[in-house]
């Protein structure tokens, strides 16, 4: 009798995907050319120790071997960043370092031409100074991309984002609807409407509050129709609010503009209910 076993081989994460393999290839090609710069420094500080460079380059020369050798770092350093986050970063930015200030200063003897010294250090201090930013440096120890820039919180505005569902009929100038919350916020949103006669550029919005709001109002006006006004907060108060308005020409022929009018204001405090219960009241008589 013939017993036939059968195995199934499952795909499972023993088993790299292409990308993985393309990024440790490259990981590993980056290290071996840091290592390979690692090397080349330290050849050189030891000939340097030893005596054996004696005879200065050019200027011409110091300056080519210092724009090479700082492009050179700039794009492996910019190779390894792009490359998923690794906590080997900071070791390799500090043989890169190491390696090229190393070598900058093997070959800068004191014979060397004061032109091609500075031509040689400048393009190094310029990577380095890129490379070792705080950002940089934070990213590369822990690992981990940098963090975003923290934003300012911006306060909501509630106001500023109703929406009214229907316009007002076309003869209606000005329609507003005043609410007040459960925790004593009064809003007021409607609509205006602003006529402009022919040859007339500049026009004022007023909107009364009666009663005045307890506080100041966050007042709004938003366009919604017409041609291009450009609208001016000129004064906001418990009692009222303006707006200037200004066409970019003066009207040829009367037109009109239509506007969305939001304010909102905090309910009264119980501070301010407690002054107001403890202020004096005036009497017109006298005794």
């Amino acid at each position: 009798m013939t017993t036939t076993t059968s195995v199934e081989l499952g795909i499972g994460g023993s088993v790299p995907s292409t990308d993985g393999a393309v990024r440790l290839l490259l990981r590993s090609a980056l290290l071996a050319w840091v290592a390979m710069l690692g090397c080349v420094a330290c050849l050189l500080v030891c000939r340097r120790a030893a005596g054996a460079l004696s005879s200065p380059l050019p200027a011409a020369g110091l300056a080519i071997v210092g724009l090479v050798a700082a492009l050179t770092t700039a794009a492996v350093r910019r190779a390894w960043r792009a490359l998923p986050p690794h906590r080997g970063g900071v070791l390799l930015a500090g043989v890169l370092t190491v390696s090229l200030v190393s070598a900058a200063i093997a070959v800068s003897l004191p014979k060397s031409p004061l032109v091609g010294v500075i031509l040689l250090w400048a393009p190094i201090l310029v990577e380095e100074g890129w490379a070792w930013r705080l950002s940089s440096f934070r990213e590369d120890l822990t690992g981990q991309p940098r963090p975003a820039a923290p934003t300012r919180p911006v306060a909501p505005q509630p106001a500023a984002e109703w929406t009214i569902q229907s316009p007002p009929e076309a003869n209606v100038t000005q329609q507003l609807t005043r609410l007040r919350e459960p925790d004593g916020t009064e809003r007021i949103q409607g609509w205006l409407r602003t006529a402009f006669g022919a040859g007339q550029r500049l026009a004022s919005v007023h909107v009364a509050f009666c009663p005045p709001l307890a506080r100041g109002p966050e007042a709004d006006l938003k366009q919604l129709a017409g041609p291009d006004v450009r609208i001016k907060k000129v004064q906001v108060f418990p009692f009222g609010a303006r707006f200037d308005l200004k066409l970019a020409v003066p009207a040829e022929a009367p037109l009109e503009a239509l506007f969305q009018f939001t304010a909102e204001a905090p309910g009264e405090t119980p501070r301010d209910a407690a002054a107001a219960v403890e202020r004096p009241e005036t009497s017109g008589g006298g005794v």
